[in-house]
């Protein structure tokens, strides 16, 4: 009796030991994360502030930059590797970075709507090493369409423009929710175990 509760002492113990060096290693991940962010925004502010002088490139901008070379890089893996709607949706994020700048002042997609920019350009390019389903490459494709012509001001300011931002925000949605669970069944079926031989 003794020897069990002394077990399932140690067990409480290793199990709380491994969950805070789990909890370390994420902590740790994150903040490498940032920092890399951070690096790279820096990096940005430099080199423009060297090319250049006297331009003021607003923390926005410096990380739509970032992201617009991030997708350009994530477009030419997945084209070695012949994962062609996943380089086409990458490659579509960097039009819509473009169309900011040329954005209508009421565009919701344009420099003040940062929040909406960023759901829209989060779906859009995607890291993954494994080929886009169908479903979300086509989901995927007309938002970035969406967004250039609303910036762009093909549908107009009015009614028009405003509807077609509101359903470009929910597809987003919709993507980054598809994105999510397939990654996460990706995740569980990547670390279950294995069928044991009978």
């Amino acid at each position: 009796m003794e020897s069990n509760l002394l077990m399932s002492r140690r067990d409480i113990v290793v199990d709380t030991l491994i969950g805070i060096l789990l909890l370390a290693v994420a902590l740790f991940l994150v903040l490498f994360f940032i920092a890399a962010l951070g690096l790279a925004l820096w990096t940005v502010e430099h080199l423009a502030k060297r090319c250049f002088p006297g331009v003021v490139l607003p923390y926005s901008i410096t990380l739509l930059v970032v992201y617009g070379v991030s997708s350009l890089a994530y477009s030419v893996g997945h084209l070695r590797h012949q994962r062609w709607r996943n380089a086409f949706l990458s490659l579509a994020a960097i039009p819509v970075i473009v169309s900011i700048w040329f954005a209508d002042p009421h565009s919701p997609f344009g420099r003040d709507g940062f929040v909406l920019i960023w759901l829209a350009l989060m779906g859009l390019c995607t890291p993954d090493k494994s080929p886009l389903p169908q479903t979300e490459f086509f989901l995927g494709a007309p938002i970035a369409g969406v967004v250039v012509a609303v910036n762009s001001g093909f549908v107009g300011t009015g009614a028009l423009a405003d509807a077609a931002s509101n359903c470009a925000v929910l597809a987003a949605v919709v993507l980054l929710v598809l994105q999510g669970r397939r990654r996460q069944t990706a995740g569980e079926s990547h670390h279950a175990p294995s069928p044991t031989a009978a």
